[in-house]
């Protein structure tokens, strides 16, 4: 377990899987490493990097401030609000953490995702900011229906790029972001040509040990 992007044992496992996990926006990295710890360990030939997200002002919570990725004026998919200049912001620090991991040179898998907004992030941050992993991976998250992800794929795929495939994993019971949303998502990734996978969990906005030992067993897979 690393948090806030602390990288010094990296070097411990030969060749280890590297994961970037992002928190969601009701919880910091500490609070999430404190959630997926009482389920579930980490398989030992994996390394999990929990970064934090920033404190600012966050429009769901009334402006006042949060350790969240980006700002959001609504949970609808149907909205068309994107709160571009956040995410590119924040994309550019994942940038460099990868950059980081990347120079150690002992990383032969290096996959990128998260828990709600945390997956939120991450999805724009490899598929249209082109930050360089071999996976991308959802829990619990949504994409709004004009998100300019869904163009950025389209674009990058008809331009001929082998793009990472990405994991989409939802509980059936999700009251916060219910499931239609990420079968939504799911099917225009999936038309758009991108290698994409749908695995759904009896539960609500929440994880299981099933599910992460589920999700830590495709990111090991080539």
């Amino acid at each position: 377990w690393h948090q806030n992007s602390s990288l010094k044992d990296l070097g411990c496992l030969d060749p280890p899987n590297v994961v970037i996990y992002l928190h969601g926006s009701r919880i910091t990295a500490f609070g999430m490493e404190k959630w997926m710890k009482k389920l579930w360990s980490p398989p030992e030939d994996f390394v999990l990097i929990l970064p934090s997200a920033p404190m600012r002002n966050y429009t769901l919570s009334k402006g006042r401030s949060r350790s969240v990725w980006h700002d959001r004026i609504a949970l609808d998919p149907n909205h068309h609000h994107e709160d571009l200049n956040g995410i590119d912001e924040i994309s550019e620090e994942l940038a460099k953490l990868v950059g980081d991991i990347r120079r150690l040179d002992c990383c032969d898998n290096l996959s990128m995702g998260g828990f709600s907004m945390g997956a939120h992030q991450a999805m724009h941050a490899v598929y249209r900011n082109r930050i360089s992993v071999n996976k991308c991976f959802n829990m619990s998250t949504y994409l709004i229906r004009t998100s300019s992800v869904f163009s950025a794929v389209e674009h990058r795929i008809q331009s001929g790029e082998t793009l990472p495939p990405l994991h989409i994993s939802h509980g059936t019971q999700d009251d916060i972001t219910p499931l239609s949303w990420a079968e939504d998502a799911y099917k225009t990734f999936h038309n758009s040509g991108l290698e994409c996978y749908l695995e759904t969990w009896n539960h609500k906005h929440d994880m299981s040990k099933e599910q992460l030992d589920s999700l830590f067993k495709w990111l090991r897979t080539a």
